[in-house]
């Protein structure tokens, strides 16, 4: 049978392995599976921290900061989650990687909407596809194009 990692031991066994990594260009990856495990675990402003660090550290990968937004704006921290959903948004701009742009653009316009931008929250709703309602992010009301629209035009 073998034994369960403690939390500390799981995040330290994470700590060890990036220390190890001899390819750099790895390291962020790593640093994003530590996020996902930080979060798991509830430790939710730690997730976000890391993210927007790595995000900042690795403007490259839109990934990065598009998720540190979507932890941010869980947690209530608009400004913040604006500021990382801009980067991931440049980014995406800038290179041949749309993944997250619709997402992105979708997320800061109720990024913006909650503070009152409703020129922001217009123009980046502009740019969104129809996409889903994402309801995977835990806030209220659920992010949608329709949603973000009503919270506007209130």
């Amino acid at each position: 049978m073998t034994a369960k990692l403690e939390d500390a031991e799981v995040i330290s066994t994470i700590d060890i392995e990036i220390s190890k990594i001899l390819d750099q260009s790895h390291k962020p990856h790593y640093e994003a599976f530590k996020a996902h495990k930080l979060w798991q675990m509830g430790r939710k402003r730690d997730t976000a921290d890391l993210l927007e660090q790595c995000a900042q550290e690795h403007p490259d990968l839109e990934k990065l900061s598009y998720h540190a937004g979507e932890y941010f704006i869980e947690l209530g921290e608009f400004a913040r989650a604006r500021e990382c959903l801009t980067l991931c948004i440049n980014t995406a701009e800038s290179s041949e990687h749309h993944w997250y742009l619709s997402a992105a653009y979708l997320l800061r316009a109720y990024c913006a909407a909650k503070l009152g931008d409703d020129g922001l929250a217009r123009e980046d709703l502009s740019k969104v596809d129809d996409v889903e309602p994402l309801g995977w992010i835990r806030v209220e009301p659920i992010i949608s194009k329709p949603s973000i629209q009503a919270m506007i035009t209130n």
